[in-house]
Order: structure tokens, then sequence, then C-alpha cells
């Protein structure tokens, strides 16, 4: 099976471009803009690596299973901490931070981090369980019952992410709120597509 990476092509040029014009703006002194140009960072390494993990799957002869290992491990912790990067730039944004108390805002965070601190768990035991991905008999890269839990948890985030907006996102700019609106309902239509 040979993947198309053309897209991914297209998200790194476009990402590169986006974190060129976030750097010469130069203003991570806000907490919002130094998590978004990490979130374009993010961006740029997990499309670069999806393109040559989607290469190395697809020429599973040439490519070793250690190297296909790396990149597709590479390109999973990469993808999934973006949802949690978006939901950590929408709180800041919106300054929900500052609105809780210190022991309220500590819970919160902890509770935040939960779904991606699942993903790293199903991660870290795939070597051994082989539940998110694995090489079938043919050397095939292949999806398990794990990977369906990456998405479904890139789906709260999503979701929570559109709550918060809606319920929060009152004092937030009418232009920043319809980009972050394009943005969660362009990465909730991708999510559902890799679903499917």
């Amino acid at each position: 099976m040979i993947y198309n990476v053309y897209f991914d092509v297209f998200a790194v040029v476009i990402s590169l471009f986006a974190i060129i014009l976030a750097f010469n703006k130069k203003d991570f002194l806000k907490r919002q803009n130094f998590i978004l140009f990490v979130l374009l960072v993010a961006t740029f390494f997990a499309s670069l690596l999806d393109i040559l993990s989607s290469v190395g799957n697809s020429y599973i002869v040439e490519w070793s299973y250690g190297l296909r290992d790396v990149l597709n491990y590479g390109y999973l912790a990469v993808q999934n901490v973006m949802p949690y990067l978006f939901c950590l730039y929408i709180v800041f944004l919106i300054d929900l931070d500052n609105k809780m108390s210190r022991k309220k805002r500590r819970l919160f965070h902890i509770c935040l981090s939960l779904p991606y601190a699942v993903d790293v768990v199903l991660l870290l035991l795939n070597p051994f369980m082989r539940e998110v991905f694995f090489y079938d008999a043919n050397r095939v890269y292949t999806h398990d019952w794990g990977m369906i839990v990456l998405y479904v948890n890139a789906l709260v985030y999503m979701v929570f992410n559109y709550y918060l907006m809606m319920r929060h996102g009152k004092e937030v700019r009418f232009v920043k709120k319809a980009t972050v609106y394009l943005f969660l309902t362009a990465s909730l239509v991708a999510v559902v597509f890799q679903i499917i």
C-alpha cells in the first residue's frame, strides 16, 4: 500500500510559513502566543514525521522495523499532543486560569492532561502489547483498538474546546474567535475523517 503524502507536504509548507510569521511578531510574553507558537512547531514536525513514516510504511522492504517504529512513534507522540496544546491555548486565550483559585486551577490542569496521559501510556506500552499499531505477517503497518482511543481523546479535546469558547470566549475579539472556530472545525473534520 502506497500512502498519499500530498496533504502533509502542504501542511509542512503552511506550518513553516506560519512559524516564520509568528516568530517575526516575537510576542511570546503572553502565554497563549507562546503555546500557539509551540503548536505551530508541533504541526510542522507532525507533518514532516507523517510524510517520513508514510514513506517508510509504503516501502516496507527497504525500511527496517526499527526505523519505521521511530517514525511512527514520533509522529503519534507529536500528533497527539496537539489537541492538548490547542486546549491550553484556548484556556490562556480566554484567561480561564486567572478566574480560578489555585486549588481549582491545579485540579483543572490535572483533569485537562488526563486524555493525553492516556495516549502517552498507550504509546509507551505499545512496544510490548501492540494495541495501538503493529506490523502484520506481511510487514504492513496496521492499527489496533488503541488507535481509536487516541482518536477519541482528540475528539474529547475538540469538543471541550468548543465548550470553552462558547462558555467563556465572549471577551475574545471576533477575528480571533472566528479563527479559533475555523481551526477547531477543520481539526474536528480531520479527526472524524481519520476515524472513518
